[in-house]
């Protein structure tokens, strides 16, 4: 069975073996237990299964000695012993004579285990799976085959920068390149790459003689540095200065990820170093087909389809093609459904449109800089424009001196530049502005904005 799943796989007890799952498997299972067992039902193997190392915190696969008994075996399953998967023979059979197995054998848990706990939508942390990452492509493509050059990516916190990291290690690691991710967030980035190297040395000096001496060019890719550009800036950017000496000298390419800091010193500080470090990529909007495909080929794997096809394209619409929103909005739809049913009504994606729990995900709007006065210029422009779909910077400004505010105007485009990155607002080719996802003009309307929108401007005052 583990070759046919593509499995891993690694011996528990006399009876039982741990099966890995390979990365691209469809469904949220990591992996699970094979059991063998020759008991003629479930009931008098249970003393020897719970015996089974990890068997609390893995699902189990029961197999019989021979058909009839797996026959028997998943009859009594249905009756009180619903947490274990038995295939019945003829699905056994198609897992493993079928050339790619693990496809049968999503079926078969897909059926038989609860949804919501083998949902694969991820809701946080960027997806490490192929199999759920979607879209893309194209700046895979790009980055790929620009062998020489340093990336920034920005781009809104949960719009799909880890997983594009993670997209490209898998990239990279496939083209036979030495590649390593690594998350720097609050910790020294010097120290993160010299252990990503298997290195014990806290020193910069002695982490780039490393690098320059290796034959193979190092593929870096640096995720969550905000922390790490916002203190470079005051150490007088010796790091990056190093860098980018071994970014010239063919040693090593960077790939940087990160949200405001990073793009405010890569994009709107012209004195900063991080300008021409690398082309810089903003990340937004996922692809109209990829929303499709990320909606729809999960929901399939679980046996789940859509009672309309406008549901598909309101998720779309709504979420405003924001990856992290569409796959809250499907495990939800996922969760309301129950054990039995398979089909989501439209008016079941509405209910989920309306719930307050999804509106409590847009509170973090407010926090787009740390900064309380840039804080309040964020809250004043959006409170003052909800009530437009579109304006332009023109209108934006009246509507600020007719409330008797006055900001000036570069403080303005850099608040606007903070809800572009934000996902918040977006601005098209002719210079009107908008805002970016329907459900969150929807929850700000619903929200007393008009009231908010006095507090901020007594409090901006």
């Amino acid at each position: 069975m583990a070759k046919r799943v593509f499995a891993e796989v690694s011996k528990l007890t006399p009876q039982s073996y741990m099966l890995k799952l390979s990365s691209d498997f469809p469904l949220n299972v990591k992996q699970f237990i094979l059991f063998f067992s020759d008991k003629e039902s479930i009931s008098d193997m249970m003393s020897e299964i719970k015996e089974i190392p990890q068997y609390s915190k893995n699902h189990l696969f029961i197999l019989a000695s021979n058909s009839e008994q797996q026959e028997k075996l998943a009859q009594e399953r249905k009756k009180g012993f619903e947490q274990f998967v038995v295939a019945e023979p003829k699905r056994l059979t198609q897992i493993l004579l079928r050339s790619d197995g693990s496809k049968a054998l999503a079926d078969v848990f897909a059926e038989q285990l609860a949804l919501t706990a083998i949902s694969p939508y991820n809701l946080g942390g960027g997806e490490r799976d192929s199999s759920m990452f979607f879209g893309r492509r194209e700046i895979i493509s790009h980055i790929v085959s620009r062998e020489n050059n340093n990336y920034i990516i920005v781009g809104s916190r949960q719009i799909g920068k880890s997983s594009l990291l993670k997209a490209l290690e898998r990239e990279y690691n496939n083209n036979q390149e030495l590649v390593h991710y690594i998350q720097v967030g609050q910790s020294s980035i010097v120290r993160a790459i010299a252990r990503a190297f298997g290195l014990k040395t806290k020193s910069l000096e002695e982490l780039v003689e490393y690098l320059s001496q290796q034959r193979q060019k190092a593929v870096i890719l640096l995720d969550e540095v905000d922390p790490f550009v916002r203190d470079e800036k005051k150490d007088g950017y010796k790091i990056l200065d190093a860098m980018r000496k071994l970014s010239e000298e063919g040693h090593c390419k960077f790939i940087l990820a990160g949200y405001w800091e990073l793009y405010r010193y890569s994009v709107l500080d012209n004195q900063s170093p991080l300008k021409n470090f690398g082309e810089i990529i903003e990340l937004g909007a996922l692809e109209y087909e990829a929303c499709q495909a990320m909606i729809k080929e999960p929901m399939a794997q679980l046996g789940i389809g859509f009672e309309e096809e406008r549901s598909v394209t309101e998720i779309i619409e709504k979420t405003g093609q924001r990856p992290n929103l569409i796959a809250i909005i499907c495990n939800r739809l996922i969760k309301n459904l129950g054990k039995t049913k398979r089909v989501i009504a439209h008016t079941e994606v509405e209910a989920v449109f309306n719930d307050k729990k999804l509106y409590e995900l847009f509170e973090s709007w407010k926090e787009l800089d740390e900064d309380v006065r840039a804080g309040s210029i964020d809250k004043l422009i959006v409170y003052a424009m909800v009530g437009q779909e579109r304006f332009r910077l023109k209108e934006l400004v009246e509507k600020l001196k007719a409330l008797g505010i006055n900001i000036a105007m570069s403080e303005i485009e850099k608040s606007l530049s903070r809800l572009k990155i934000g996902y918040i607002i977006e601005r098209d080719n002719e210079g009107v502005y908008g805002f970016m996802l329907p459900l969150f003009r929807e929850y700000i309307l619903k929200d007393e904005y008009e009231v908010k929108l006095e507090v901020e401007i007594l409090s901006y005052r």
